[in-house]
């Protein structure tokens, strides 16, 4: 059946080619990519396509050509969604699945064709970076989403896909920003970005950005605080070299937050609650600061060849003292337990990469070599604390006194990391039709954990692991026509085992790194400003799961067979679409009996999605935008007893364009999950609150 679907898919595509080029071009004054790049966007109105995607150790690739399914969202995408979180952001790619949202709990969790994005699995522009929060958003001017694997092309990673940020570069010409919106329940935020040239012949460039956001999120007695602060400066001595510098500085404090619910097996889940609703107590709290710095020299050394040095430092500081509910039976029943702790992780990546094209006869080479170094140090709380606050019902949560844990700010190094890589890939062009890519890396990497004990007041080494390890990545490219590329590829990859989480019997304990491997089929079509996608994959993962005896395992491995269908762009003028379905075939193979034949935690087998974004015909200062987002239903328990329910949540929004004493504005209005559903999310056999109905209005201008 998956097969057959994707060769329907690809039919429509090959046939529509020829009506829809004539239909859809794009016109010769419509602004480039640079131009879109160099000029702060006030309207939202996503007027071009973006040609490139940066893909790690293949360097930079058409989109169109690129033998992997990747999703582009840029700052005018995510002023028009009025995005808070990444998963908004990314609301248009199918393949996602929503299991948090970091206005009700730490974090937002996103799940990519079922397998959660985790920490190592977030970069800004390349280089990775400790992810504990929410990143401010505003501050990047593009975010792209590799799909599935991508150990060749960054490292240790998990499979689901690879989070990229761009940071927002110095414009050409002096320009100024402001944009303020507000929240329901009472969040209130202000964004400016400020950025031109320093000197008069534009070598050197500034851009400045800065945000403030308070008040009373979605669910009642739940407060964000947040305040963020990026600067970008470009130096171009040469017209052959140049070097940017970077820097954010964010900070992000929630009251009232909640964990996550954790059910049972025993008994049914209960249903879902209003979103609204206060859970959690409200002297509870998480606090994140991240700090990164980043420096990248790019060096154009002769014609068609380049070479880039890439450095970034990172650190986070995270507190937490929140909660998470322990459900007692199918009621509704529960105790909840605070929990104390403090982190701060310290990363280091440098890396070295050299980018060449060269001919060999009929053959076209396009050759990308380099090295990366990357180093990062854990510290943790010597002790934490916790206490049960009390017990309680869903339908009516209780109110307890604050026992004031104490949080034990004395740390100690309880992991470090140390990763050393040299990877090398070639794309050979056979006639502008044929493109085989090749490639591998080779990756030693190592990590050390420790425990502390406070009877003996000395850090004590648990795990001591090193690996060496070579991931290949082969993919061929054939374009029928200059508009249509038809793909396979096949990617390995490797990603750090997995650390019981803090209710298991073996709470903490860290696994060893775990290989996967991809196979990818697919075929991407561009019709002027609009693209159609079908992809057919499997992804083989190693299992690592909460036993039914409460002990986290390592065993076996998950199977994820599936097929996404996406489409993205314009096929008319002032309308703009994007969305697509992706259908998944996901279990457990070579595991415990129990588990065996399963679908692996959280994943949803039908995901579907689709924005809309229409300038009214005559009325060009009047869009109406709308989107509808469906998840399938998810196991929550590695046995599959209990299965969250599917949902379907939509928006409905406007956006209206004038000018205020000659300067452009635009005003925003949505409202998001417009029927107010409830529904539960899940992830780690957690159960998350859905977000309830919320108003959003802004004003941005450009001064």
């Amino acid at each position: 059946m998956k097969g057959l679907l994707l060769g329907v898919a690809t039919g429509a595509i090959l046939v529509g080619s020829a009506a829809m080029a004539q239909t859809s071009a794009v016109p010769e004054d419509a602004p480039t990519e640079r131009d879109q790049r160099d000029t702060i966007i006030v309207t939202g109105q996503r007027e071009t396509r973006l040609e490139n995607a940066p893909v790690g150790a293949l360097g930079t690739l058409k989109a169109l050509d690129t033998p992997f399914s990747v999703s582009v969202v840029d700052a005018a995408d995510i002023a028009s969604r009025q995005a808070l979180t990444i998963t908004e952001a990314l609301r248009g790619d199918p393949s996602i699945t929503p299991a948090g949202n970091g206005y009700q709990n730490e974090s937002t969790t996103i799940i990519v064709r079922g397998f959660i994005i985790g920490e190592r699995n977030t970069r800004i522009d390349g280089a990775p970076f400790y992810n504990a929060s929410d990143v401010p958003i505003e501050a990047f001017e593009r975010v792209d989403l590799l799909r599935g694997l991508s150990g060749f092309l960054y490292g240790f990673t998990s499979p689901g896909g690879i989070v990229n940020y761009t940071i927002k570069r110095p414009t050409e010409t002096t320009q100024l920003g402001v944009d303020m919106g507000f929240v329901s329940r009472g969040i209130g935020r202000a964004y400016a970005d400020f950025s031109g040239p320093i000197d008069s012949n534009g070598r050197l460039g500034f851009r400045l950005g800065g945000l403030i956001e308070d008040g009373e999120s979605f669910t009642r007695k739940t407060y964000v605080h947040r305040e963020s602060f990026s600067a970008a400066l470009r130096f171009r001595p040469t017209d052959t070299l140049t070097l940017d510098l970077d820097y954010i500085d964010s900070y992000r404090e929630q009251d009232g937050d909640l964990f996550g619910i954790l059910a049972s097996a025993a008994f049914a889940i209960p249903e879902p609650i209003d979103g609204s609703r206060r859970v959690a107590q409200t002297f509870l709290g998480y606090e994140t600061h991240l700090k990164t710095v980043g420096a990248n020299l790019a060096w154009s050394f002769a014609p068609n060849w380049s070479a880039s040095v890439n450095l970034r430092d990172s650190r986070t500081e995270r507190t937490f003292h929140d909660s998470f509910l322990v459900l007692s039976n199918a009621a509704g029943d529960y105790s909840e337990t605070q929990a104390t702790n403090n982190q701060n992780v310290i990363g280091q990546q440098a890396q070295v990469m050299v980018d060449g094209k060269f001919s060999t006869g009929p053959l076209e080479h396009n050759i990308v070599f380099g090295g990366a170094i990357l180093r990062q140090e854990r510290n943790r709380g010597k002790s934490s604390t916790s206490a049960v606050l009390g017990t309680g019902n869903l339908s009516n949560p209780g109110l307890f006194a604050n026992p004031n844990l104490a949080i034990i700010r004395d740390r100690y190094n309880n992991q470090n990391v140390r990763e050393k890589a040299g990877f090398i890939s070639d794309t050979i062009d056979i006639g502008n039709i044929v493109k085989v890519i090749a490639g591998g890396r080779y990756t030693r990497y190592e990590q050390d954990d420790y425990s502390y004990s406070l009877p003996l007041a000395t850090r004590l080494l648990t795990r001591a692991y090193g690996k060496s390890t070579f991931t290949p990545s082969f993919a061929l490219v054939v374009k029928p026509a200059e508009n249509i590329s038809l793909y396979g590829s096949y990617v390995e990859s490797m990603e750090p085992g997995g650390t019981a989480p803090a209710t298991a019997r073996n709470a903490f304990e860290v696994f060893a790194p775990i290989r996967s491997k991809q196979f990818e089929v697919g075929a991407k079509a561009q019709f002027g400003a609009f693209t159609l996608a079908a992809a057919l994959f499997r992804i083989d993962k190693g299992l690592e799961y909460v036993s039914p005896s409460n002990v986290y395992v390592q065993d076996g491995e998950q199977r994820h067979d599936g097929v996404e269908f996406s489409f993205n762009g314009s096929p008319v003028q002032g309308l703009h679409l994007s969305g697509g379905v992706t259908f998944l075939d996901a279990k457990v193979r070579q595991a415990a009996a129990a588990v065996t034949g399963k679908v692996p935690q959280g994943v949803a087998e039908k995901t579907a999605t689709l924005l809309a974004d229409w300038t009214l015909p005559g009325q060009d200062a009047i869009a109406l935008t709308g989107s509808v987002q469906y998840v399938g239903k998810r196991p929550v328990d590695a046995t599959n007893v209990n299965f969250v329910d599917g949902y379907a949540i939509g928006s409905v929004g406007a956006r209206y364009n004038f000018e205020l004493g000659g300067k452009p504005v635009v005003a925003r209005v949505s409202v998001e999950n417009a029927t107010d559903t409830k529904y539960w999310g899940t992830a780690f056999g957690y159960l998350t609150v859905g977000m309830p109905r919320n108003l959003r209005f802004s004003l941005a201008t450009k001064l």
